[in-house]
């Protein structure tokens, strides 16, 4: 559980279990987001138009780079508690095993909890969640990387997209080519949020990098996931490549072993996957440290898609609504752990991202607002 995490480009990371095909019937800033509520905001329907106007000259903040960073299906629990002890006993952990959230995950907590902004304490007022109704993860990602709801409901939904955050920093003139803005995901499907198809209305015009899942004729055993899954060790290893070679303008690495392991009822393995997680996070941090110009002015973004049913394997239903959010680094305050004045959604982050972009903000009667705890004097 403890195993080290290698901070060469190319050394190898671990990730858990994932059946998403089960689940079908975003200067350094960090992000978490925990905490199941109904929206009062109404999602966009389909056919609704989606209107740009300028962002306001207070919010044209110098334009950082941005790395954002999901670990899919992780709950709340385990952010700001620790190992659950019922689910340990369960799962036969030693009573060693038992930590509070603090030695458990000493990246984020020391990075976020120390030096950045987290939101999603569940003891603390507001909060933030998934839009729902639905908590699968298609869904939440599709809200992440639009700022909208979806009227997605299931994992195989083929929904209409406008443009994503990708897409929209890919307008930036001062992205050089299409390594600049990139994705490495381990879930294969992550392809259909990550960016429109190139050419396509909308779409960056130099294009953006996408590696979602195990590339064609790669033989790596896919598992804990299944078909073209890549285990996130292998993800890991390929985004922090991509970090140091190319210090790209936005970054987003999703992983995924965390939900897969959970799929498999399988704690251990959650724990474990969690945890090469946190350490990958705390590599992160530092090669941007390491980075001068360049990582002073890099948003770091971590956060989740949703969080888990009471029954801990799966996921859907109104309690796993609940998701955390941390942020550090740029224009990024560190207020710590914070309430929220009402309630946040993930499809808040793409419009607080395109805030920090100094991109046009985006209107629609489903679309997200700034989330102002994550800005400056709450601008």
């Amino acid at each position: 559980m403890d195993e080290g995490f290698s901070r060469a480009p190319h050394a190898a990371l671990a990730r858990g279990r994932c059946m998403k095909g089960l689940m079908g019937a975003l200067a350094g800033v960090v992000i978490v987001s925990t905490i199941g509520f109904v929206s009062s905001r109404a999602p966009a329907g389909p056919s609704e138009a989606v209107v740009h106007a300028p962002a306001s000259s207070g919010a044209q903040l110098d334009a950082p780079n941005v790395v954002l960073i999901t670990l899919d299906g992780v709950r709340w629990q385990e952010i700001f508690r620790g190992v659950e002890p019922t689910l340990a006993e369960k799962a036969r952990l030693p009573q060693a095993a038992v930590r509070e959230a603090r030695e458990l995950l000493p990246s984020m907590h020391r990075l976020f909890f120390d030096g950045g902004t987290v939101l999603g304490d569940p003891s603390l007022p507001g909060g933030i969640s998934a839009s729902g109704p639905r908590y699968v993860s298609m869904p939440a990602y599709l809200e992440l990387m639009t700022g909208a709801a979806s009227d997605c409901r299931d994992n195989a939904c083929k929904p209409r997209l406008t443009r994503t955050l990708a897409d929209d920093v890919g307008h930036l003139a001062s992205v050089r080519g299409r390594e600049d803005v990139a994705v490495f995901t381990s879930w294969e499907d992550l392809t259909l949020p990550a960016a429109l198809p190139a050419g396509s209305p909308g779409a960056a015009p130099r294009g953006v990098m996408v590696s979602a899942g195990l590339p064609e004729g790669d033989v790596t055993p896919p598992f804990p996931g299944t078909a073209r899954y890549r285990p996130d060790r292998a993800t890991a290893t390929a985004a922090i490549d991509h970090l140091v070679k190319q210090q790209p303008r936005f970054l987003w690495v999703g992983l995924g072993d965390t939900d897969e392991w959970a799929h498999r009822r399988d704690y251990r393995g959650y724990l474990d996957a969690l945890q090469f997680a946190d350490r990958f996070i705390g590599e992160v941090a530092q090669h941007l440290a390491e980075m001068e110009g360049y990582g002073a002015r890099t948003v770091l973004v971590v956060t989740t898609d949703h969080g888990r049913d009471k029954g801990f394997d799966n996921h859907g239903g109104p309690a796993s609504a609940a998701v955390w959010l941390m942020a550090r680094g740029g224009h990024v305050p560190a207020r710590g752990v914070v309430g929220t004045h009402g309630v946040r959604y993930l499809r808040d982050v793409a419009p607080t991202l395109r805030q920090l972009f100094g991109l046009e903000e985006r209107l629609c009667a489903g679309c997200g607002e700034p989330i102002s705890e994550l800005l400056p004097d709450g601008a």
